[in-house]
């Protein structure tokens, strides 16, 4: 896709430059029309960095910006623009989006790269800036707190009101929502609400449910034995991430507990597996169902991507090296297991009927039959990512 950025730096969805004083598009329809054009600066990649660059760069009136970025134009797109049509997009190549992150994320890099300017202290204006927050409220004011629909208590600090990108709260409820959140309640005690579920210091949308809370501690100590043991033939920088996964086993609020309806029709074969978009099918009316989806935040095992050919146009060679690490296994094993008691609680068991995948008669209690149930449905979260290179070490290495 070939894209020029509006020489004004705004990001207000026109797709024409008549705005900003210019007859120049927004969105050139083809190569052509974009060659057609002369730019003072041109961009390749329509990234985050890429992007902010074109929008510092055309905050000058006089600047023209071309950015080139694959990919079809999403604009006016239903999927993008329509909220309740999301999960038509799990699991499709062509999209990707932005999922803000925990304050515990950012500090995280922060971290890891020994600069504070990745911190959440440092990130959150930023994150702020792109925002345009509109509340569930007959007034335009917005008081320190407001409610959405569902009750909810939203700390307006935390959110953007002068951004290009809308947001506001869903207004209907999931059927399951309250259930799972009784269910989850009972099951463990929740022994903080948050006063934003947004807001930044807040580990899902309720704290308490950490690995350290579900794990014996003789498991507890057991999975960070194995990470201590990895560490000792780490890099320099993978040991600093190690250390944060350690930090995160043993934080006893560090979760992100959420859940996503998937039809118990989803086609979990070898073949739909390899590219995931056979996973979200479309629901069978006449078999309703619920998935609960086990998430690993923070693995431990590093999988690698090195070329195969000197051919350019070659695909890599991927290995993900999924479950390679005996702590990755382990806390999965320990989130499946806790799921499956949420989902016989009392609050949610009259709900549901029995279990369809693990199968009924598999004791999930046992820990060799969680494991076995985990390898067996492990597939790769949608937020995969690779090396980042922020770091000093890493950059050294580099030369």
């Amino acid at each position: 896709m070939a894209v020029t950025a509006p020489t004004n730096g705004t990001t207000n969805g026109t797709t024409n430059g008549t705005t900003n004083g210019t007859t120049l598009p927004a969105i050139a329809p083809d190569a052509a029309s974009f060659l057609a054009q002369t730019y003072d600066y041109i961009i390749i990649g329509g990234g985050t960095a890429g992007l902010v660059l074109a929008a510092r760069l055309t905050e000058d009136p006089n600047v023209t910006v071309g950015v080139l970025e694959a990919g079809k134009n999403a604009l006016n797109d239903p999927l993008v623009d329509t909220p309740a049509l999301f999960t038509a997009m799990l699991g499709n190549p062509a999209y990707d989006w932005y999922v803000r992150g925990s304050e515990r994320d950012y500090d995280d890099w922060a971290t890891l790269t020994g600069d504070a300017g990745w911190s959440f202290a440092s990130m959150r204006p930023y994150i702020a800036k792109h925002q345009t927050l509109i509340p569930h409220s007959p007034s335009p004011s917005l008081d320190a707190a407001v409610l959405d629909a569902a009750g909810m208590a939203t700390v307006a600090a935390n959110h953007g009101f002068a951004g290009p990108i809308h947001t506001t709260w869903n207004t209907s409820r999931l059927p399951l929502e309250d259930a799972w959140i009784r269910g989850a309640d009972e099951t463990f005690g929740i022994a903080e609400k948050p006063a934003d579920a947004w807001g930044g210091d807040h580990y899902g949308f309720y704290n308490g449910l950490g690995y350290k809370q579900m794990a014996t501690p003789e498991e507890l100590e057991e999975t960070i034995s194995s990470i201590r043991q990895t560490q000792k033939t780490s890099t320099p920088f993978q040991r600093r991430q190690l250390d944060l996964v350690i930090a995160h086993l043993l934080d006893a609020r560090s979760a992100n507990v959420q859940y996503i309806l998937v039809p118990v029709s989803a086609d979990f074969s070898d073949a739909a597996v390899f590219n995931q978009a056979g996973l979200w099918p479309p629901g069978d009316p006449s078999c309703p169902g619920a998935t609960w989806v086990v998430c690993l935040q923070y693995p431990a095992s590093r999988g690698s991507v090195h070329i195969s050919s000197s051919d350019p146009t070659t695909q890599p060679s991927i290995n993900p090296a999924y479950l390679s690490h005996p702590a990755d296994l382990a806390v999965l094993r320990t989130g499946l297991q806790h799921a499956d008691r949420i989902a016989g609680s009392s609050a949610l068991k009259p709900l549901l009927g029995s279990r369809y995948r693990p199968a009924p008669d598999v004791d999930l209690s046992r820990p060799d039959a969680a494991e076995r149930a985990v390898k067996d449905w492990v597939i790769g979260e949608y937020h995969s990512c690779g090396s980042s290179e922020r770091a000093a070490d890493v950059i050294k290495a580099d030369g």
